[in-house]
């Protein structure tokens, strides 16, 4: 079972959050699938969220937001930098569990895959992914709803969240 089948298998049998309306359950699996779709033959090593959640309590984790900067200014995860700011001197990172990760993991994977000497992982689903376990989403340190997800044809979001894509 590939890393990225196992995803898949984890988040439809058990880990799929309960309480999620029936529209979340449906954005939920068009991550799921969408991710597997566009993400198959990327060969680079990822993580899911909900590892990623329980890493985050025990772990130093850096994010690298490998979106475009107009993505970038709607929201980002927890302290993330951009990809240009971590290839500035990826070497200072060197002791932190480091995340890519994009809107579904599809960019994030090409950079985990190319910058491979890092031991980068790709966030499985990306931040799309992240809104569906609770992921909280920040805009200048503070907590916000936007999130960019670059048209409405891949508003896959969680309902509490706000879509952003012009």
């Amino acid at each position: 079972m590939t890393a990225k089948t196992h995803f898949c298998a984890l988040l439809v049998f058990c880990l799929i959050p309960s309480g999620l309306y029936s529209d979340d359950k449906k954005n939920l699996n068009k991550v799921i699938s969408s991710y597997s779709e566009l993400c198959r033959s990327i060969k680079a090593p990822t993580i899911s969220v909900q590892k990623l959640m329980k890493d985050l309590k025990t772990k130093k984790v850096l994010f690298i937001d490998v979106r475009e900067p107009e993505e970038q200014q709607v929201s980002t995860l927890p302290n993330a930098i951009s990809e240009k700011e971590f290839l500035k001197n990826p070497e200072q990172h060197k002791e932190l569990t480091i995340v890519a990760y994009c809107t579904i993991g599809y960019r994030s994977g090409k950079f985990a895959e190319k910058f491979k000497q890092w031991k980068i992982l790709n966030l499985e689903g990306g931040i799309l992914a992240w809104s569906h376990f609770n992921g909280k989403v920040y805009k200048n340190g503070k907590e916000t709803d936007k999130v960019h997800v670059y048209s409405d044809n891949w508003n896959f979001l969680n309902s509490k969240y706000k879509a952003v894509y012009k």
